[in-house]
């Protein structure tokens, strides 16, 4: 496959490390880290929003540590969003977080996906609606006609997608209109209603699964994306006509790898300067944070047709995140899914210390604190730093019940455990967003492979996923990338996914690839054919010293196993770890995800005084240790669903 376009900018990666401290200064604060390391909570306003019951509620989160929350605009509110109603109630509840010297986050949106503005963006631009490409018989239908190559006609089609709970349509995010629009009737006006308060009280925007929604479900199937200006801007950005080339968006014909590979970073490219970008730079300019997730981020497939690349779209917000909704255990939370991964290395790869993940959503009301804790733990030793949990309810009266259960406020049946719950995350983050990662192994972003096999014939996502072994080659990418970054982590070989952006930031130097910061000895390539461009950095990588793995992904764990962060004696797949760095020591976050316990040792590759950091008492203790030749030797016993946590003070 012949790429013509070169690796991307490389204006959005910086060479940054986070502040760090000491062993000393983390341990100081361990068991009561300051109010902003809590967790972030959507906060549904879906009831009355009477003011009393605001600040009471805000009150009550306080009590138990929560720092930040999200206004969330949710189903069953008695006010009308973006009424005056609304904002004074907003108003109240920014006023009564600043008096608790609490922080708050915005959500942009009526429910989700952001960008429609609960309905006010094609009330004022209609022709904002989303868009999509079909190929059509020769019978006549709906759509405005495109072009006709080879005897097939294209027509493009407006996406007759709902967002939650609305009657209404979804925007175009490829269109710079619509995202000014709404920015317009959304940003603009919280910024009228609580400018004193915005950089201050008022931190980030929450936007909130946007993206493309043909061919997702039963929305428009065997379609592709679409903008109008999409064939004038992909002529001038690739040099050819798009309109040439059309059917190879939808089968498999004369160069179409090529065609798919640039249609999609085109459509990439768009969302991401029309739709990411302005809201960013809204951001920026009001002193806020843009965060959030894209949607459908669990499949490498759905990267492509769904939204930007990911790490493209993590590059338009300033905290990348995810979210992980669905019952505990079940398809959201596959044991092997590479995403808190990815997400940890769209903020590595960029100099970046926080990643968020949304989190419960959906899981019922039987979600125990045991199986909350263990998601959490799941996730953390992956680089996820904090979590926004989903959700405290100000209401769950009626329907509200059972709208994606559970509430984790006080009317749920395990409130009286959620002070300790958020306690023990609180601990995390102070953990991992006052450290820095250590692995020096990176995992290359096979985005531009899958672009090459990605058509609507591939089966859209469902409820339940993607069944990736019935998506054709796409599916098979996907499989691949999962089974060999699983298997990496598995064996204690912690690393970061890189994307072209980032290889084309890094330098190549002293025997390594030093990106952000970091300095990695070893590049993986998993299945996929690369761009020209990466064809030449990798020849580069080896040349200058850089050991590149790729192969069956035993073979590619065992080579790369010089790089594990410990060592288990016995070896166990269940237990993961990964290896973080202070001024005067390393961390080590070990996890036990199986069902079993387990005995053993544990050897930590430096050596030095022991301490063992209990995430849930908060408490520091000396711990036994034996120094060895390899390092520093330890007995471990760590009970099924359990975490801990080493710290090494070097000498």
């Amino acid at each position: 496959m012949g790429v013509r376009q070169a690796l991307c900018s490389t204006d959005i990666v910086k060479e940054l490390l986070p502040i760090m401290g000491s062993l000393a200064d983390l341990a100081r604060q361990f068991a009561e880290p300051p109010l902003d390391y809590s967790p972030i909570p959507f906060w549904f306003l879906n009831g009355d929003l009477e003011p009393s019951e605001l600040r009471r509620q805000l009150r009550l989160m306080r009590s138990i540590g929560i720092g930040t929350v999200v206004l969330h605009a949710r189903a069953g509110r008695a006010v009308e969003y973006l009424s005056q109603e609304w904002f004074d109630a907003i108003r109240v509840c920014v006023d009564q977080c600043s008096e608790l010297q609490m922080k708050t986050w915005l959500y942009d949106e009526d429910n989700w996906p952001s960008g429609y503005a609960g309905g006010e963006v094609l009330k004022r631009y209609p022709e904002g609606q989303a868009k999509c490409l079909a190929r059509v018989g020769s019978e006549p239908c709906e759509g405005v006609h495109v072009a006709t190559v080879g005897g097939q006609s294209f027509v493009r089609q407006l996406t007759p997608w709902h967002p939650a709970y609305s009657e209404g349509w979804y925007t175009d995010l490829m269109d710079l209109k619509a995202t000014q629009t709404f920015l317009e009737t959304t940003h603009e006006r919280y910024a009228e209603a609580l400018g004193d308060h915005l950089g201050t009280t008022v931190t980030a925007v929450f936007t909130d699964e946007p993206g493309f929604y043909n061919h997702f479900h039963n929305c428009a199937p065997g379609t592709v994306p679409w903008t109008d200006d999409l064939p004038a801007e992909f002529e001038r950005r690739v040099g050819y006509s798009l309109l040439d080339y059309l059917p190879a968006l939808f089968e498999d014909c004369g160069g179409s790898e090529l065609v798919r590979v640039d249609f999609y970073r085109v459509v990439s490219q768009l969302i991401c300067e029309r739709y990411y970008g302005p809201l960013r730079e809204w951001c920026r300019a009001h002193g806020l944070k843009s965060v959030g997730h894209v949607n459908n981020e669990e499949y490498l497939i759905d990267h492509v047709r769904y939204n930007a690349d990911f790490f493209s779209a993590m590059d338009g917000l300033e905290v990348p995140g995810i979210d992980i909704i669905g019952p505990a255990g079940g398809w959201h939370r596959m044991p092997d899914s590479f995403l808190p991964k990815l997400a940890a290395s769209a903020a590595h790869t960029r100099g970046k210390t926080q990643v968020i993940s949304e989190t419960y959503g959906a899981s019922g009301w039987g979600l125990s604190p045991e199986e909350m804790r263990r998601l959490a733990d799941w996730q953390s030793v992956r680089g996820v730093t904090r979590l926004v949990p989903h959700a405290f309810y100000y209401s769950v009266e009626g329907f509200r019940y059972n709208e994606c259960p559970p509430s984790l406020f006080f009317q749920g049946p395990h409130w009286p455990y959620i002070p300790a719950l958020m306690r023990y995350l609180t601990r995390w983050t102070w953990l991992l967003e006052n450290t820095q990662p250590v692995g020096e192994v990176a995992v290359y972003y096979p985005i531009d492979s899958v672009r090459a096999v990605t058509t609507p014939e591939v089966p859209p996502s469902l409820g339940n996923g993607l069944a990736e072994e019935e998506a054709g080659e796409a599916g098979k990418l996907g499989l691949a990338f999962r089974e060999l970054t699983d298997s990496l982590f598995r064996a204690k070989v912690d690393f970061e996914v890189v994307d072209d952006t980032a290889l084309a930031a890094a330098e190549l130097r002293d025997g390594g690839l030093v990106l952000a910061g970091r300095h990695f000895r070893c590049l993986v390539l998993p299945r996929g054919e690369l761009s020209d461009a990466v064809e030449g950095f990798v020849t580069q990588a080896i040349q200058a010293g850089v050991t590149v793995l790729e192969g069956a992904p035993e073979a590619v764990v065992a080579d790369a196993s010089w790089w594990a962060c410990l060592t288990l004696d016995p070896p166990s797949t269940q237990v993961t770890a990964t290896r973080r760095a202070t001024e005067t020591g390393d961390l080590f976050l070990i996890v036990n995800e199986g069902e079993d316990n387990y005995e053993g040792t544990v050897l930590l590759p430096v050596k030095g005084e022991v301490t063992q950091w209990d995430l849930g008492a908060g408490q520091v203790d000396p711990w036994q240790a034996e120094a060895t030749e390899g390092g520093t030797l330890i007995r471990l016993f760590l009970l099924a669903g359990s975490a801990v946590c080493f710290g090494v003070q070097w000498v």
